[in-house]
């Protein structure tokens, strides 16, 4: 989930800045729970055996990386008028909370103007909300309000980004010949 989301995001930017604003709206941000790095680093992480082999983790083996980390830097040295919030559990059986951890500091250098990352120390992978109870609620609450509070500067951010990467019209559309 959170590995296509970031992708999305960063293919709706990518369609952004190659059309203008005739391309879909980008989303305010990102909810992001439980989310890997990359598939290669999953697939260390978990069968550390192949550490060795990192290097041939791609294609044909690999249809698609899902390389979280990739998309992210795309992102935030493009874009920094939107949010992300980062909910990790901590007994995440499947994701290690490491990768949240890489997914956070890779955030930290170039901050998305509303950065949250809260931890949940008995979440695990698919019952993070559950296990973190009303703190989970509260402090996903917490990110919204900060969501609404910058609207006004992501719009402004919105349009300085349209700006910056102006399509005229004619570049925009195709001539029939």
């Amino acid at each position: 989930g959170g590995a296509v989301a970031i992708q999305l995001m960063a293919d709706l930017l990518a369609e952004r800045m190659r059309t203008g604003q005739s391309a879909l709206p980008l989303p305010a941000g990102l909810v992001l729970e439980n989310t890997f790095t990359a598939l290669r680093d999953m697939a260390v992480q978990l069968f550390p055996f192949l550490t060795p082999l990192k290097f041939l983790l791609a294609r044909p083996l690999l249809f698609d990386p899902w390389d979280s980390k990739q998309s992210l830097e795309f992102l935030t040295q493009r874009h920094s008028h939107w949010c992300c919030c980062l909910l990790s559990g901590m007994k995440d059986e499947i994701v290690p909370p490491e990768q949240m951890t890489a997914l956070h500091e890779l955030l930290k250098k170039n901050r998305p103007q509303t950065l949250r990352f809260f931890r949940f120390p008995h979440g695990g992978h698919n019952d993070t909300p559950t296990r973190g109870g009303p703190d989970y609620w509260i402090s996903f609450n917490k990110f919204m309000a900060d969501v609404v509070a910058t609207e006004a500067d992501r719009r402004q951010g919105l349009e300085e980004l349209d700006k910056k990467y102006a399509v005229s019209s004619d570049e925009s559309t195709t001539k029939e010949e």
